[in-house]
């Protein structure tokens, strides 16, 4: 079947009014430098490039000044751009992605590039101001009043840089202790802004990172003010892990499944939610991504079951883990979503390589069951080959979805299907566990598997073959590195990753 004559089942949201932007900048195939796409590029020279100018413009303006004045007028004036940045980066779940259509992954990207360039600004502001307190203090040296800040500029500056730092040490228990970073890092920013705000020329801060702060403020509180108006869901049905039955096993369950029922409810492969489960914590929401293919609702009662897969990795998912399945069952749940879509379309492409790594296999096991309902309709004609590989740690994640995959090792010979346990071995599971015949326990070489496709797809003629992949960074980056050694001119490997973080 020609590719004009496909058409998509699950139609993008992405937005026409940026279409010449999309056809543009939206490319993946990666470039060698240090930035990960087209998309990428651009965004960091628009940053870059507004960084330079409001440098070069405070320096210009500021050449009466001495020398110390003008090193903090010049890193405040940045540090309206790095805010502004960062505000914009989060504020609706990134009003980049909902004007024009820039991937999760892109503006948290930069949400981080901001984040280090204030953090630096901020410390270079304090130090700055710090220093002509501490020159003056010495024998023999006296600075005229024109040389010091204010005693307002000095402890708002000060202070700001103790708030960074206090800010930037508490990133290091999001994984540990997610509520506590996710509640801190909500108040440190309530309380930055102002105190650095008085060391600011009042215009200028207004207009540019009082501005992100400012739509920052009103998404939160649009967001606790709707926290009782989203759509509620309930919970069907848990599937756990077992664990081996020997007392002196070092294995825990670490992953459970929740079965979600909700009305008109409608979604596309790789999207993602914010989940609340309010007899957890009432509060919290947290970015997971859905593991089953889009489907109809039900003709009667309008009901839609998803599927969302839970690994320990902090406070909370840790106490959802290790929490009886029955106390799960018909609880309430608070879904927002869904957000964020990836930005290759499977329809154009014949040759498809599906890679998870670990609790990343959600993204991409949406994707390969939606592939599935797509076989069965007019893909499978337009389709050569599909490789699913999912890397685990141990083999007792299987069970989450042995369904699933039993039923996709079964189909024609395009599909092909490999997981790979890491950490335990064969012997070891036998007595305990049927072992289908598509596990190997083995660390897989990712660049082989994608070098031997490459192969195969230009054997077929094609130009073009596209991975979709979820999972650590190392993984990512593996990924990444082979394709861009793979492509040239005449062939080329499109790639769209999601890396797991929390």
């Amino acid at each position: 079947m020609q590719k004009n004559q496909i058409s998509n089942p699950y139609p993008s949201h992405s937005t026409k009014r940026f279409q010449f932007f999309h056809q543009r900048y939206l490319t993946n195939r990666p470039k060698k430098n240090s930035l990960k796409t087209n998309l990428d590029l651009l965004l960091y020279k628009i940053y870059f490039w507004v960084l330079i100018i409001f440098s070069i413009f405070t320096l210009l303006t500021s050449l009466h000044l001495p020398f110390f004045k003008i090193v903090n007028r010049i890193t405040e004036s940045l540090c309206e751009v790095t805010t502004l940045t960062l505000f914009l980066c989060v504020t609706h779940y990134s009003l980049h992605h909902k004007f024009f259509q820039i991937s999760y992954e892109h503006t948290l990207w930069l949400h981080k590039k901001a984040g280090k360039h204030t953090i630096k600004l901020v410390y270079i502001n304090g130090l700055f101001h710090l220093l002509p307190i501490m020159i003056n203090m010495l024998p023999m040296v006296n600075l005229s009043p024109d040389q010091i800040p204010t005693t307002r500029n000095n402890v708002s500056a000060i202070s700001a840089a103790v708030i960074i730092y206090v800010l930037r040490r508490g990133l290091k228990y999001r994984k540990r202790c997610y509520e506590f970073f996710y509640y801190s890092h909500i108040a440190a920013t309530l309380i930055y802004v102002p105190v650095f705000a008085l060391s600011h020329p009042i215009k200028p801060f207004l207009f540019t990172a009082a501005f992100g702060f400012a739509l920052w403020l009103a998404d939160l509180l649009y967001r606790i003010f709707r926290y009782f108006f989203y759509q509620k869901g309930r919970i069907v049905k848990v599937i756990s892990q077992s664990s081996t039955g020997k007392p002196d096993s070092n294995y825990r369950p670490d992953s459970k499944l929740l079965i979600i029922e909700i009305k008109n409810f409608t979604y596309e492969p790789m999207q993602w939610v914010r989940l609340c489960i309010p007899s957890i914590a009432k509060y919290q929401m947290h970015a997971l991504t859905i593991c089953s293919p889009p489907r109809l609702p039900d003709a009667k009662t309008g009901n839609v079951q998803l599927k969302i897969l839970i690994k320990t990795l902090g406070d909370w998912s840790r106490e959802i883990v290790e929490t009886p399945d029955s106390f799960f069952l018909n609880k309430k749940v608070i879904l927002e979503g869904p957000h964020g879509t990836s930005t290759l379309s499977v329809l154009d492409y014949r040759y498809l390589i599906l890679i998870g790594g670990g609790c990343g296999v959600g993204p991409v096991l949406s994707l390969m069951l939606s592939l599935i309902d797509l076989n069965k309709k007019q893909f499978g004609d337009n389709l050569i080959k599909l490789k699913f590989y999912w890397v685990m740690k141990e083999f007792q994640n299987l069970e989450l979805f042995q369904k699933e995959f039993d039923q996709f090792s079964r189909l024609i010979k395009k599909y092909q299907i490999e997981v790979y346990v890491t950490r335990q071995k064969k012997l070891e599971l036998e007595k305990d566990y049927t072992i289908p015949n598509y596990v190997k326990f083995e660390k897989p070489n990712i660049s082989k598997v994608i070098q031997d496709s490459a192969v195969e797809a230009q054997k077929h003629s094609l130009k073009k073959m596209a991975i979709f992949s979820c999972g650590p960074s190392s993984m990512m980056k593996e990924i990444q590195n082979t394709s861009i050694d793979l492509s040239n001119d005449k062939f080329s490997i499109d790639i769209s990753r999601e890396i797991t973080r929390f």
